[in-house]
């Protein structure tokens, strides 16, 4: 069960779990006209292999009816900035009521000891880090930054699994996520000036993403995944040759269009 499959990152996890043929799909969408031609694309190519429920991770009895056909869920549904800054109030129905009437649906499941969640946290539940100081490790204080309220929303659904007690889950908090429309979407939206030009990042693609659930469910599905691996809280990054600064990005993606930031942005 993969929630967020018409995001960039679920839909990268929905797309190399079903490669293996070892694994049957379950997709939770809401129903707009986008979703609709979503699924219809979805059983033209799985076909009988995956299933498409219209409905909302809001409503627990959607999240119970889904949770009873699942195995394994990959929690990738999340309302995320810019859109979570202008609609908090639906950023807070996405990603914290919705994680709680998941969590909830497992505890309560005649099944809770053989599902098994893995939840997609954030790494901005530490807060801004700077160059001097720029690695985030587990265990750190979870300070997020000021009017971040995506991250306080993580950050309260994060509790909410790790305080409930399941028998099977993992956290997975995951760093900035690259994908093919980053830098056309917050050009318009504005959300690249959220990023202080001397904070440090460590960027994971959604592909890697991806790659990693499906790793995760074949290893563990196969009896091959490491022992102690689940409940535990970990981070999510591309390693050293992904980390940069907010100015490297920059300097990246305006070098595409023979740019530089300073032609912008004024430092």
């Amino acid at each position: 069960f993969i929630t967020g499959s018409s995001g960039s990152m679920g839909s990268q996890v929905l797309k190399y779990v079903m490669e293996t043929k070892k694994f049957k799909g379950l997709v939770l969408l809401r129903r707009k006209p986008a979703n609709e031609k979503l699924a219809a694309k979805l059983q033209k190519e799985y076909g009988s292999d995956i299933e498409v429920v219209f409905g909302d991770l809001s409503n627990k009895e959607d999240c119970v009816k889904c949770v009873a056909k699942s195995d394994y869920i990959f929690h990738c549904a999340a309302i995320i900035p810019p859109t979570s800054d202008h609609h908090p109030d639906q950023a807070k129905k996405a990603n914290f009521t919705g994680t709680c009437n998941l969590v909830d649906a497992i505890a309560e499941s005649p099944r809770a000891n053989e599902v098994k969640l893995v939840h997609i946290a954030t790494v901005a539940e530490y807060g801004n880090r700077d160059w001097q100081h720029p690695w985030g490790r587990v265990g750190d204080p979870l300070l997020p930054s000021a009017f971040d309220f995506y991250a306080i929303t993580k950050l309260r659904a994060e509790r909410y699994l790790l305080e409930k007690g399941l028998p099977n889950w993992a956290v997975l908090r995951q760093s900035g996520v690259l994908h093919d429309n980053l830098f056309k979407n917050n050009m318009s939206d504005g959300l690249m000036f959220h990023t202080c030009w001397n904070v440090p990042i460590e960027w994971a693609t959604a592909r890697e993403s991806g790659i990693l659930m499906r790793n995760l469910a074949v290893k563990d599905s196969e009896g091959t995944l490491k022992p102690g691996f689940w409940n535990k809280v970990y981070n999510i990054g591309g390693g050293a040759f992904c980390r940069g600064t907010g100015y490297n990005t920059m300097e990246a993606c305006f070098g595409m269009m023979g740019g530089i930031p300073e032609q912008f942005v004024k430092p």
